[in-house]
């Protein structure tokens, strides 16, 4: 296509909810968060290239899903 298509959910929790959730339901012990790093905006990757090109439609359209 010589394009760039990014394949992931719509939704895009923060990495404390996201890695909190996992640990609690894997039964790990909770992770420790530089809470002052983590509350930075970082990068967001969008799908939505891939659903009006493609028409493509995603199974799990959240990580907690998944």
């Amino acid at each position: 296509f010589g394009e760039v298509f990014n394949i992931c959910a719509s939704e895009h929790p923060s990495r404390v909810d996201f890695y909190s959730w996992k640990c609690k339901t894997d039964n790990l012990p909770s992770p420790e968060f530089d809470l002052e790093q983590d509350i930075q905006i970082s990068k967001i990757v969008s799908n939505e290239k891939s659903k009006s090109i493609l028409n493509f439609a995603y199974k799990f359209d959240s990580p907690f899903q998944f």
